[in-house]
């Protein structure tokens, strides 16, 4: 297939030259213009890393432990706010 630097070539091509369609590109460098496409989508999400399985996976594990600690953050405040609720339950009888 293509290798990671010929993938981000086009890519900054595609800054470099936002005219150009994805399909002109695609021509001159003997791809499909949804080829580039996809390519340059992966490439706006995740920059230069974007076609490095190895900092993919970390970018990856990163996002999975912030949402995971957000998970947790969010399960600690419903606990609150059903002790709230209990509380005032409680006081309007």
């Amino acid at each position: 297939m293509y290798d990671a630097p010929f993938k981000l070539h086009i890519c900054k091509m595609k800054d470099e030259h936002p005219e150009k369609t994805f399909k002109q590109l695609g021509a001159e460098y003997g791809v499909t213009g949804s080829t580039v496409s996809d390519w340059y989508r992966k490439y706006r999400l995740y920059g230069d890393n974007a076609f490095d399985p190895d900092a993919l996976r970390l970018e990856n594990e990163k996002r999975l432990l912030s949402l995971m600690k957000e998970n947790d953050d969010l399960k600690e405040e419903l606990e609150i706010l059903k002790k709230a609720m209990a509380f005032f339950a409680k006081s309007d009888l």
